[in-house]
């Protein structure tokens, strides 16, 4: 499977980000938004359930941010897939040895997916 690197144009959440993916001509890089693999980061705005769990998406936002301004802003995306919303793929999303995922779940910024919806939630 090919690895791509990308850069990222803006980060909309924890486990979600906008990148310009280098495919096949060095200048033509489309836009995509890249799901985290894996990852599941508490929904900010609207979309969280209580005023804990938006506290918690910003606090993912910005440790996933920090990470990926660390990275220098590139990064490589691996086992690439088209997700299941429109102009969104799922990616294991890696800055040289280091994992996204990985840096995520140890800092506590998210949980293993598949724990969070419907189980243990991000409210109290």
């Amino acid at each position: 499977m090919t690895d791509y690197t990308c850069d990222v144009i803006a980060i909309t959440d924890g486990d979600t980000y906008k990148c310009a993916i280098h495919v096949w001509p060095p200048d033509w890089h489309p836009v995509f938004g890249v799901r985290l693999r894996g990852v599941d980061t508490p929904e900010k705005g609207h979309r969280a359930k209580c005023p804990q769990e938006a506290t918690l998406a910003q606090r993912a936002q910005r440790i996933a941010a920090l990470w990926i301004k660390e990275a220098g802003g590139t990064l490589t995306l691996k086992r690439l897939e088209l997700g299941t919303f429109k102009g969104r793929v799922i990616a294991d999303v890696w800055a040289g040895q280091e994992s996204l995922a990985k840096h995520m779940l140890a800092k506590g910024a998210g949980r293993p997916m598949g724990t969070t919806r419907g189980k243990l939630g991000w409210c109290r």
